[in-house]
């Protein structure tokens, strides 16, 4: 039986490009079908997950599911945000209203308008990560981003159906236009879409073209969210998640919480909690731009000259990552922006491409393991997958500092 490598070689052998995106079609159309096909039957969907190791929940696609529950509730009357009895689970919208107009809008409430948006998306998503393996060129790096394809961080999110992949589809985009208005416009959207692709404007600062104007619009994006979704659903509709698989300094706090609690340690009263949040993410906000200074000085050896399409590539997903990092409680299913970051490991010596590759296998197989919570295997399986994450975040806001060497020096030809 042939291992991986000899696949790897195999196909890297198929020198005409127009051959092996015909490939990344069929491929991404044939297991877009396959998944849609099985969605409609609650034992072929729960019997094709557990080859992954993930845990499954019903209806087929649950997140997307929801947003079409909580179109019916608003379609009927009833205000999905405050009360959502159309939805599986029963539970409140928990996403901006820009999905529920643009549901309307594709008239997703019907089943089969429904089955087939997921289908397109789903195959957009998937030729876009097999896309990635164009892009790399180091055998290593293109195995690496083979075995991430079965990854539990990127099989959970297609089986929940999770609105990430589709912000995932919106920014991988952006590389196909040099045009400052179409990026700017898809990081707008993005952020209206699900609030941290905010973090995107970091590629429009970091050239500083047309920074002022960048500027406005981020605070016009940040008004605009305020005003639609922060201020009036998303933060009373979400929890603070605290899970081995999951990542992020309010994970941190919300597991420190919970471990001295339920301990009966130390309660803490509420207003305390939200203190120590903001002070912990400012805490890393400072770290976290040391280190990017820290980069900016950093001498590295790159093998090549870097090619654009990777390099913005790696500033989408180091950004997204760092970002949510400092201010989110994430779970693991959106280190799949990750994925974005591995072509450009190709410039680098070994041992950092190595050191940052194996680091990223590991946390995107999170939930190949799971324990009892405050067990002993329990706490030393979470501190190690938190110990590499965190490591990740240092890691990139490094390289992010390395790749902007620039970003603190004034070009008046750039920002008039």
């Amino acid at each position: 039986m042939r291992n991986n490598s000899d696949i790897l070689d195999e196909f890297k052998k198929l020198n005409n490009f127009k051959v092996r995106l015909i490939l990344y079609i069929l491929i991404s159309f044939y297991i877009s079908s396959y998944l849609v096909q099985i969605s409609n039957f609650e034992k072929s969907w729960y019997e094709f997950w557990e080859y992954f190791r993930i845990p499954t929940m019903w209806p087929a696609f649950i997140d997307l599911d929801h947003v079409r529950d909580s179109l019916i509730c608003k379609m009927n009357g009833i205000n999905p945000f405050l009360s959502n009895p159309c939805d599986n689970l029963k539970v409140r919208y928990q996403y901006p209203p820009a999905w529920l107009h643009i549901f309307e809008y594709l008239n997703l409430d019907n089943i089969n308008n429904f089955k087939i948006f997921i289908k397109i998306t789903i195959f957009i998503y998937l030729f876009f990560c097999l896309y990635l393996m164009e892009l790399t060129k180091k055998k290593f790096n293109l195995l690496i981003i083979f075995i991430l394809f079965f990854s539990t961080s990127f099989t959970l999110l297609i089986e929940r159906g999770n609105v990430d992949y589709l912000i995932f589809i919106l920014l991988f985009s952006s590389i196909f236009f040099n045009n400052y208005y179409y990026k700017s416009t898809i990081f707008f959207l993005g952020t209206i879409l699900k609030i941290y692709p905010l973090f995107s404007f970091f590629y429009l600062i970091r050239s500083k073209e047309k920074i002022f104007l960048t500027l406005i619009i981020m605070l016009v994006t940040i008004y605009l969210l305020y005003e639609i979704s922060l201020s009036k659903y998303v933060d009373k509709n979400h929890s603070i998640m605290a899970l081995s698989q999951s990542y992020g300094v309010q994970s941190i706090t919300e597991g420190i919480f919970k471990t001295l609690e339920k301990t009966n340690v130390y309660f803490f009263l509420e207003k305390t909690k939200n203190l120590i949040r903001f002070y912990s993410s400012i805490f890393f906000l400072i770290i976290s731009s040391l280190i990017f200074y820290y980069g900016t000085k950093l001498k590295l050896n790159y093998k090549k000259k870097l090619e654009d399409n990777k390099k913005e590539l790696f500033i989408l997903g180091a950004s997204i990552y760092i970002g949510t990092y400092i201010f989110y409680s994430n779970v693991d299913y959106r280190l799949v922006f990750l994925l974005l970051t591995i072509p450009f490991m190709d410039n680098l010596s070994p041992k950092y491409n190595y050191f940052y590759c194996f680091m990223v296998l590991i946390v995107s197989f999170s939930w190949v393991f799971s324990f009892n919570p405050l067990t002993l295997n329990h706490i030393i399986y979470t501190s190690f997958l938190y110990l590499i994450k965190i490591i990740i975040f240092f890691f990139l806001s490094m390289m992010l500092g390395n790749i902007s060497k620039n970003f603190f020096s004034i070009n008046r030809k750039k920002i008039e």
